[in-house]
């Protein structure tokens, strides 16, 4: 049985999920899998998945981040959870 997550961040970020409409899954196996022992292949799979999600953050949602952030605008993904 898991633990039911406590405290204000926790109540906020649950009540901004109901009022968004979305759906919840279990992603407990997912992590399990994620934190396994590895094979060679594996470990190179991740590096490169790393990678990749890096270069996204760094060439496109960052600078997309900062200049909300510059112009004082919200995000219409974060308007939508407000």
């Amino acid at each position: 049985m898991q633990d039911k997550p406590e405290g204000k961040l926790t109540d906020l970020w649950s009540s901004a999920l109901e009022k968004s409409g979305l759906s919840t899954i279990d992603v407990g196996n997912a992590l399990a899998d994620l934190l396994s022992v590895k094979d060679d292949n594996e470990v190179t799979n991740v590096k490169k998945a790393a990678f990749m999600t890096a270069s996204v953050m760094k060439t496109s949602t960052v600078p997309r981040l900062e200049g909300l952030y510059k112009h004082r605008i919200q995000p219409p993904e974060l308007k939508a959870a407000l």
